[in-house]
């Protein structure tokens, strides 16, 4: 949970999304969503078995959603990978 905390306070500095695939980052919030759709009784209907959301959970809800919409409002970083014509330049 650190090291994704870090790495979004490291994209807001450089205004660029890194260190995941953006649609990797989406399907998250979307996933989150369904999830949290289970703690709604207007959804679900009231079932009281089910525990409350977590201090962790909650947090790394937050994450999910500010990686997704980092994913949305900056761009990619590219990534250059030395092909084979590279290698056999040198």
């Amino acid at each position: 949970m650190a090291g994704t905390a870090l790495q979004l306070y490291h994209n807001t500095q450089t205004r660029t999304f890194a260190g995941g695939y953006a649609l990797a980052a989406q399907l998250s919030a979307i996933k989150a969503v369904l999830d949290l759709a289970w703690h709604i009784p207007s959804i679900i209907g009231v079932y009281d078995a089910h525990p409350g959301v977590q201090l962790h959970e909650a947090i790394s809800l937050v994450l999910v959603f500010v990686a997704a919409r980092q994913s949305k409002q900056y761009p990619r970083v590219e990534q250059e990978v030395k092909g084979d014509e590279e290698e056999e330049d040198e």
